[in-house]
């Protein structure tokens, strides 16, 4: 099996990034009072710098309204700054990348 070592620090962070985004919005939707309908789902874009900010750039929303999108957009800003990144991701990676994730209602 064949690996590209430039990733394996970073895919370590991203999965990190992961769990702390998902871990958040399963919080903040166990504390709502409002479900968004299901099968609806939100899409959020978001720029993360190599301090560990971020920022969003821009929103999908199919049909999860208002409260279905400010809560996946607190996921990711809430937790915020995440773990700096080390001098080999920058190295690699430059100081911010560009990250989709996706957030679906059932």
């Amino acid at each position: 099996i064949g690996r590209d070592a430039r990733w394996s620090e970073y895919g370590e962070y991203l999965n990190e990034l992961i769990e702390i985004i998902q871990a958040q919005w399963y919080k903040i939707l166990n504390e709502s009072r409002v479900s968004p309908p299901g099968g609806s789902h939100v899409i959020v874009k978001f720029k993360i710098n190599a301090k560990g900010d971020v920022e969003i750039v821009g929103t999908e929303d199919s049909g999860a309204g208002k409260q279905g999108v400010f809560s996946c957009q607190n996921a990711i800003t809430y937790p915020m700054p995440y773990r700096k990144w080390t001098d080999q991701m920058v190295a690699v990676l430059g100081d911010t990348q560009e990250l989709t994730f996706a957030f679906y209602y059932r």
